[in-house]
């Protein structure tokens, strides 16, 4: 018998502030109506150490941390778990050893050797990880089966509804019927027994063979199967030769898919350099424009006419004001100032504009030049695809067919029976065959010609 395990409370933290449930009885019962849900309380009650099969209350979700004390075995132990994320690590602590480090451990790892929580907690309560065939038992295996029976399966299966193999496996941990030594044995002879089976299946073939008259000339045999030996051995080489050309047919696409991208590249580049050309023309254009309205409003009118009557002044005598005739001497030397500094600035950005649009042009140039030079390399290493590495490809793949096939037959015509498993040869079945026959891969070539997709990368 294992250890006992009692409870001596629950506490959940809500808010930042803990409550705390006592469980002070010798026994507690937990009643309640018919999907009340009394199953669902133990599950949360038990859900701190490490369950992966509970079903957590909404409640309990909410809660920041659920915390378990128990003792097994007289030793008190904690086990606290976070409510709102079921796969954060349990934190196990002996409470009657305050100087050890609280442990940390998984919900479930795919590490080897990692210990989880639940297998913590069931070498604790000392039931052992029981294994038979393909079955392991788990903390969940026995909550399932006897810690629990959850309504739905009482009137169903009983025991949890866990298979056949886990629940009397676990029965028989539970009552102490599984020996370790004992499983051991039983492994060994489900393994003997199945080698016993095949032994039996490649001697009930062999007698057919021999029925059949298929060995009463071993001379005809012995020839039949070198025959197909040199067909195979000429047929690898072939292969050989055609994966060879595949190879560098594959390499010379590579070179051409590369300068494809390099070409594509460089078109981007200049194109955006184009653009970028473009845009700084149109704005010293713009520029220019109102740098020539700015001079243009400088210039002295043809005709002087009033702002008030609109009529045609009389000439003013100099230095005076054109239209009030008052002395005014530094009003045509201040125009005069300006006019110049606007015609300067006119000019600059005329120079500037003809340099943009020459570089506009060059860009423009490249741009087309770019693109040219990308859609023929495009068209090269299509074309290239289509012709030379297409049939390259084909041949390849055929010879390869002729390989596995011949090897097939080399096998077949060895003398020796075939198992169950190549009556119906599946592709490269030939690889699996007692006789040891594999075609002659060429050394450096792949195990598969390369595909279109593999090609293009």
């Amino acid at each position: 018998m294992g250890p006992s395990f009692v409870i001596e409370r629950l506490e959940f933290k809500r808010n930042g502030i803990w409550y705390v449930r006592w469980l002070k009885g010798l026994v507690t019962f937990l009643v309640g109506h018919s999907k009340s849900g009394k199953s669902t309380a133990i599950e949360t009650l038990l859900y701190p150490l490490g369950l992966k099969t509970t079903r957590v209350m909404p409640e309990a979700r909410s809660c920041e941390q659920i915390r378990l004390v128990f003792r097994v075995a007289g030793t008190r132990w904690q086990a606290t778990r976070s409510g709102a994320d079921p796969k954060a690590r349990v934190l196990l602590k002996n409470l009657d050893r305050p100087e050890e480090l609280e442990k940390a451990l998984p919900v479930s790892s795919s590490k080897a050797g990692e210990t989880t929580a639940g297998a913590f907690v069931q070498n604790l309560l000392g039931l052992p990880a029981a294994v038979r065939g393909t079955t392991r038992l788990t903390l969940d295996s026995f909550y399932n089966t006897v810690m629990a029976l959850r309504q739905k399966t009482i009137a169903s299966e009983f025991l949890g509804g866990v298979p056949d193999a886990s629940r009397v496996l676990a029965m028989e941990v539970i009552l102490g019927l599984w020996n370790e030594s004992l499983a051991g044995l039983e492994k060994n002879a489900s393994e003997a027994e199945t080698q016993h089976r095949a032994a039996r299946t490649a001697l009930a073939q062999f007698k057919k063979l021999r029925d059949s008259g298929a060995l009463t000339d071993p001379d005809a045999t012995r020839a039949e199967y070198e025959q197909k030996v040199r067909e195979h051995k000429a047929a690898s080489e072939q292969w050989q030769n055609a994966a060879g050309v595949l190879t560098e047919a594959v390499g010379e696409l590579g070179r051409l898919a590369a300068l494809y991208k390099a070409a594509e590249q460089h078109r981007r580049k200049v194109s955006r350099q184009a653009d970028a050309a473009r845009a700084r023309l149109s704005s010293a254009k713009a520029d220019l424009a109102r740098a020539e309205g700015a001079r243009d409003a400088l210039l002295p009118p043809l005709q002087r006419e009033c702002t008030e009557c609109e009529q045609r002044l009389p000439e003013r005598a100099p230095g005076h004001c054109s239209q009030c005739d008052q002395p005014h001497p530094e009003g045509e030397n201040r125009r005069a100032r300006q006019l110049a500094a606007a015609t300067v600035k006119v000019d600059r950005l005329q120079l500037k504009v003809r340099e943009l649009e020459l570089a506009v042009a060059a860009a423009t140039e490249m741009t087309e030049a770019g693109e040219t030079a990308a859609a023929q390399t495009l068209t090269d290493r299509d074309a290239f695809e289509k012709q030379p590495l297409g049939p390259a490809r084909s041949a390849a793949q055929q010879a390869e067919k002729e390989v596995f096939g011949l090897s097939r037959d080399v096998a077949s015509s060895s003398g020796r029976p075939k198992t169950p498993t190549t009556s119906r040869p599946r592709k490269r079945s030939s690889r699996k065959q007692g006789s040891g026959w594999r075609p002659l891969r060429p050394p450096g070539t792949p195990r598969r010609p390369p595909t279109r997709s593999a090609a293009r990368r």
